[in-house]
């Protein structure tokens, strides 16, 4: 691919971006952060990493980032903020700080927190299209099919099936995105580079 770039809003509300997993360790954390290091070491956006669930995994995550381990990314260390276990007030709080994303980890409660994922400029879903897996993204899909903005939500997995992903065109008319393989997010590969650009592309 060629020369990468971001389009960064023009205005002073953040542009929010929600991730919801179809359940527990899909890699919705994973993804947020490697969206998040992809967004700043390419536009060198201003970045809030929110966590709207109990994992307690972007602990971890800021431990890495403050500590800068083995990141190529320099400057993403400025750039990107974390916040632990947040809710709606500080979400909201956050919109108006003068960040360029707020990228938002739900975790795999949809439930819980619906009203707040409906409210993101750009809707991801992750999950898991492994046989013994396929079934709770299939749930997933059955639970939301009523809501009236699913067309526009961007539904991924990671190493998917390809089978699995001809069963959701075809039963549901999902159409599954597939995420490379990373095992550092906060040093992405050419390949993940590629998925990042085409994957914030038109994103609001």
């Amino acid at each position: 691919m060629g020369k990468r770039n971001v389009i960064l809003k023009d205005n002073r509300m953040s542009a929010s971006v929600g991730i919801m997993g179809t359940a527990g360790q899909t890699g919705v954390t994973h993804l947020s952060v490697m969206l998040a290091v992809f967004l700043s070491a390419v536009a060198g956006a201003r970045v809030a990493l929110a966590e709207m669930n109990d994992s307690g995994c972007f602990r971890q995550a800021g431990i890495i980032l403050s500590n800068n381990f083995h990141s190529k990314y320099g400057k993403i260390k400025k750039l990107i903020s974390i916040y632990t276990q947040s809710d709606s007030s500080q979400i909201a709080g956050l919109m108006s700080e003068g960040y360029d994303y707020v990228i938002i980890d739900f975790g795999c409660d949809f439930e819980r927190n619906r009203q707040q994922f409906l409210m993101c400029g750009a809707k991801l879903v992750v999950g898991s299209l492994s046989w013994w897996k396929i079934h709770e993204y299939v749930g997933f899909a059955a639970r939301t099919k009523r809501e009236a903005s699913r067309n526009k939500w961007k539904f991924l997995a990671v190493s998917p099936v390809r089978e699995g992903i001809r069963y959701l065109s075809k039963e549901l008319g999902i159409s599954v995105g597939a995420i490379p393989c990373e095992p550092d997010p906060f040093c992405l590969g050419e390949q993940s580079m590629d998925f990042l650009q085409e994957l914030t592309y038109g994103f609001f």
